[in-house]
């Protein structure tokens, strides 16, 4: 089996940073149009609009996460980043490890689960141990 090199942390924060900027993105235009049809007012705004948009940036994000990672074994910022989510064995994940991944995205307790990233040889969130997975550096083209 080949060995499997860990994600160093710099490519992994840059990979969530682009992955969460499509939900930013959504929750900015649902404000500003929500903004326009309550004639500008903000309380108007975020009566009609705030949940809307608070359950999108709640929802899409780990959505989007989950599909990307279990169909393609990447998110576009892992991919760009030139990662990969396998489990620890380096087989393709399957979409209940995808998903229990994504509990700290769920449950908004993204920062303490990548704590454990610190403490740990291959660099693994809580989440990550828990579903026996982990992100590693994707196999290129010219590799042997």
């Amino acid at each position: 089996a080949e060995p499997l090199e860990a994600a160093p942390y710099g490519d992994r924060i840059l990979a969530k940073i682009i992955d969460g900027l499509p939900s930013v993105l959504v929750f900015v235009v649902v404000t500003l149009l929500g903004r326009m049809m309550a004639g500008g007012s903000f309380q108007r705004t975020w009566f009609m609009f705030g949940p809307l948009g608070l359950i999108e940036a709640i929802l899409m994000w780990p959505i989007y996460t989950i599909a990307a990672e279990y169909w393609w074994s990447a998110t576009l910022g892992k991919r760009l980043m030139g990662l990969r989510v396998v489990q620890e064995s380096g087989a393709r994940i399957t979409l209940g490890q995808a998903f229990v991944r994504q509990l700290s995205l769920v449950f908004e307790v993204l920062p303490f689960d990548c704590l454990f990233a610190l403490f740990n040889e291959k660099r693994q969130r809580a989440c990550e141990l828990l579903s026996k997975t982990r992100v590693v550096r994707a196999k290129r083209a010219g590799d042997a």
